[in-house]
C-alpha cells in the first residue's frame, strides 16, 4: 500500500508540475505578445530637410520666345511644422489628412538664357504650405504611406543683364499639385519619427519685363526630402 501511495503521490506531483509549467508558458506567451500599435489620433510635429527648385525660364512675347527656354536648378534648406489626424480603419490600413507650412531659402538659377551669357535668371522659394491626404499600411510601429494634395508657395523671380546692370524682379504666390511618399516609425506611444519625399508642380509664372524684352516666364517645380518628428495625442 505504501508503495502504491508513493507512486500515486509522485504521479500527482508530476501532474501539478506539468499543469504549472503549462500555465507559466501560457502566461509567458501572453506577456510576450504586446498589443499592436494604434496609429489613430491627432498629431503635431516639425520637419527639416532639403528643397530643390528646378524648371525652365525664357524671355519673349506672348506665344513667342526670344531667348530660351533654359533649364535651371538649385537647392537649399527648408523647415516647418505639420498637423494631422490618422484613422486606422482596418489593420493594417491607415488613412489621414495633414496640413503643413514651412520656410525656405532654396534658389534655382542660371547664368545664361538660350545659351546667351548676357542674361541670368533665378527663382527663390520663400515659403511653401500644403493640404494633403495620406494613405498607408501599418506594420505595428512602422507606417508606409503615400500622400497627395494641393500646395501653395511663394517665389521671388528675377532676370538681369550680366553683369546685373538692369534687373527685372517680381514675386508670385503659386498653387500646384503635390505628391509624395514616406516612412514613419513610432518610438513610443506618443512619439514618432519619419522621412518623406515630395514633388510639387507650380506651373508657369509670367511677368512683363519691358516693351523691348517682353515677358519673363518661369515654369517651376520643387522636390524635397525632409526628416520629421510627431507627437500623437492619446
Amino acid at each position: 500500500m505504501r508503495h502504491g501511495n508513493f507512486v500515486s503521490g509522485v504521479a500527482f506531483v508530476c501532474a501539478l508540475a506539468t499543469l504549472a509549467g503549462r500555465s507559466a508558458a501560457l502566461a509567458a506567451d501572453v506577456q510576450a505578445a504586446p498589443e499592436a500599435f494604434d496609429w489613430s489620433g491627432a498629431y503635431v510635429g516639425g520637419d527639416i530637410g532639403w528643397l530643390g527648385p528646378s524648371g525652365r525660364w525664357d524671355i519673349g512675347s506672348p506665344g513667342n520666345s526670344f531667348f530660351g527656354p533654359t533649364a535651371y536648378s538649385g537647392g537649399g534648406v527648408t523647415g516647418g511644422l505639420h498637423l494631422g489626424y490618422n484613422w486606422q480603419i482596418d489593420a493594417p490600413f491607415v488613412i489621414g489628412i495633414e496640413v503643413d507650412w514651412g520656410l525656405s531659402n532654396a534658389e534655382a538659377s542660371s547664368q545664361t538664357v538660350g545659351g546667351l551669357p548676357a542674361f541670368g535668371g533665378s527663382a527663390t522659394s520663400r515659403w511653401e504650405g500644403s493640404a494633403r491626404a495620406r494613405v498607408g499600411a501599418a506594420f505595428d510601429r512602422m507606417l508606409l504611406y503615400g500622400t497627395a494634395g494641393v500646395s501653395v508657395a511663394k517665389f521671388d523671380y528675377w532676370m538681369a543683364e550680366l553683369p546685373p546692370v538692369t534687373k527685372f524682379a517680381f514675386s508670385a504666390t503659386r498653387t500646384g499639385v503635390i505628391v509624395g511618399a514616406g516612412l514613419e516609425y513610432a518610438l513610443a506611444r506618443d512619439w514618432s519619427v519619419r522621412v518623406e519625399y515630395r514633388h510639387a508642380d507650380y506651373g508657369k509664372a509670367v511677368a512683363q519685363v519691358s516693351p523691348i524684352f517682353g515677358e519673363q516666364r518661369h515654369a517651376l517645380r520643387t522636390d524635397s526630402v525632409q526628416f520629421g518628428f510627431s507627437y500623437k495625442f492619446n
